[in-house]
């Protein structure tokens, strides 16, 4: 582990101790955090999550109850980040379809909406 994913694991800990479970905002974190059963990932690439979420999903059911990713070189604001969220949700959640069964799905939430170029070159 470097210098950097140690330092992205104690801002991790910081949040989670001053904010998600001093303002209670999940009753079971605290209980999580200490029992052990938190895994947490840092990742540099959106590349690097389907291999940990394999990794983690390997492990006994006992030994996992919440997992972040953590993800320190990722923008933070909002819209990417809704983006990129999303963009996880999918991929996890058709994890178990054929390419072909997937593109299927993909293309059923696409259809009637507009995809243009020059929004993903920035206008180039």
């Amino acid at each position: 582990m470097t210098t950097t994913d140690e330092q992205a694991l104690a801002r991790s800990d910081r949040y989670l101790r001053e904010f998600v479970e001093a303002l209670r905002l999940c009753p079971y974190a605290r209980s999580c955090r200490e029992s052990g059963r938190l895994q947490r990932r840092v990742l540099r690439s959106r590349d690097d999550a389907f291999p940990a979420i394999q990794q983690i999903e390997a492990l006994p059911e006992q030994a996992v109850e919440v997992v972040l990713l953590i993800f320190p070189d990722e923008p933070a604001s909002g819209e990417q980040s809704a983006r990129y969220l999303a963009e996880f949700d999918f991929r996890y959640s058709t994890r178990k379809l054929s390419d072909t069964q997937r593109m299927h799905r993909l293309m059923g939430q696409v259809a009637g909406r507009r995809l243009a170029y020059r929004p993903f070159t920035g206008g180039r």
